[in-house]
């Protein structure tokens, strides 16, 4: 009867090789994997949201940080590519797209989702004192009802993505 009991083990032996050889595991997103201006623009919104802000006439109580996603990071990159390259500044891109269209075409679910897009600003301090002085932006900036954020800058183009994933 003990030779039976062994057989089960001995099966074993191979598959905890298997996980020895393994790379640990390093979720999608993290702080590692980010760029200089990712993290920079990250920690510039979660410094804001941390203080609380007056936008306009509203006061927003500090709220939770955002965590970065590459897929709302994607649906940014798109606009602001489209908008450097055709000289164009909108919401709306030259193709007809929406800020929505954007996101979901990456394949990301939300919930709740807001953008905001600039130009002309040199860095991220600049573009944030400027996202923080317009009621709309500052609104989307503090807006305790999302969780995720994606940026992108091309050229003088700037564009943020946040949204709260149905994931």
């Amino acid at each position: 009867m003990a030779r039976f009991r062994i057989v089960p083990l001995l099966c074993l032996i191979p598959f905890l090789f298997t996980l020895q050889a393994c790379e640990p595991i390093v979720p999608l997103n993290s702080p590692e994997e980010l760029t200089a201006f990712q993290q920079e623009m990250l920690d510039a919104v979660n410094a804001l949201r941390q203080e609380g802000c007056q936008c306009g006439n509203q006061q927003y109580a500090p709220t939770h940080r955002l965590s970065w996603n590459a897929l709302l990071a994607q649906a940014a990159e798109r606009h602001a590519k489209d908008m450097a390259s055709h000289k164009h500044f909108g919401h709306k891109g030259t193709d007809g797209s929406t800020f929505s269209d954007r996101i979901e075409s990456t394949g990301y679910r939300y919930a709740n989702a807001s953008e905001n897009i600039a130009h002309g600003f040199s860095d991220v301090m600049a573009v944030m004192e400027a996202w923080k002085k317009s009621p709309g932006h500052c609104k989307n900036l503090m807006d305790p009802g999302v969780r995720e954020m994606g940026a992108a800058k091309v050229s003088t183009y700037w564009v943020q993505n946040f949204a709260a994933s149905l994931n």
